[in-house]
């Protein structure tokens, strides 16, 4: 059964048809199931609806392309990327070789949003942040990591 109404797949396509023209590519970094197999300390509750969220997001448009990739076969990739959890969304346009971007969970709620517009930034190439925010970040001297946490109410 398909996680978006027929209404709200409709209404992704029209958004991606008018503001993803370039290509964006996500990756999920997952636990693959093996023939219902669990392997202890390797739960992920979520993986398997995530994976359906984004293979239903990706299409939406032929330019939203979606890889899956196995957080335990695929720890180099996993670990070179700063995956370190389950399940794990990375995002990049058409011409960035990787991204610094990670949305750890589930996108639901109100996050759905966030990941939708966070890909349409992606294939626009362009932040959605206002200028002076974006000249102050680029005055940073070091790194900064920034997290964000939610929780479903």
């Amino acid at each position: 059964m398909p996680l978006l109404s027929d209404q709200d797949r409709k209404a992704l396509e029209a958004r991606f048809k008018k503001d993803v023209k370039r290509d964006v590519s996500i990756t999920l970094y997952t636990v693959r199931n093996v023939g219902g197999l669990i392997l202890p300390g390797r739960e992920c509750p979520t993986c398997p609806q995530t994976e359906q969220f984004l293979t239903e997001v990706a299409a939406a448009s032929k330019h939203v392309h979606l890889t899956v990739k196995d957080f335990y076969a695929d720890a180099d990739d996993a670990r070179e990327h700063g995956v370190e959890r389950v399940p794990c969304i990375t995002l990049h346009g058409e011409d960035k070789e990787s991204s610094n971007l990670r949305f750890y969970g589930i996108p639901a709620g109100y996050e759905v949003m966030t990941l939708i517009e966070d890909i349409i930034a992606a294939a626009k190439g362009t932040s959605p942040l206002q200028l002076t925010t974006r000249k102050a970040l680029r005055r940073l001297e070091k790194p900064v990591q920034l997290q964000v946490f939610v929780t479903p109410t």
